[in-house]
């Protein structure tokens, strides 16, 4: 049951992901902070996280392929969201240094 639980919850992040893009798109304050996070999540489930859902499904004995197949069309799906938002954007360098100052900042405190 452990691997049906982290399938859904990888499924769930696919989900936050859909709401941190309606705030990203609606709300403008921390849009570089959501758009971001989208980015990385996108990256994560385009390395790993797609493999990681299909290993989860075959484990817990879900359909595998049904699991990946749902999980290719959620990353279109992001992907679509994130350039939806990264177009509207008319200067993107301010979302670009602010990327390099977190990693900077993390570096510094760790």
């Amino acid at each position: 049951m452990q691997n049906q639980d982290f399938q859904d919850f990888l499924f769930k992040l696919y989900d936050f992901t859909d709401r941190l893009a309606d705030e990203a798109q609606f709300d403008p304050s921390q849009e570089s902070v959501r758009i971001l996070t989208l980015i990385f999540i996108e990256q994560y489930f385009d390395s790993i996280g797609r493999g990681e859902i299909s290993q989860a499904a075959r484990e817990s004995g879900a359909d595998a392929q049904q699991s990946l197949s749902e999980a290719h069309k959620r990353i279109d799906e992001l992907r679509g969201q994130i350039n939806s938002l990264v177009s509207k954007i008319e200067d993107i360098e301010p979302m670009e240094r602010y990327a390099r100052e977190i990693v900077a900042q993390w570096l510094k405190k760790n």
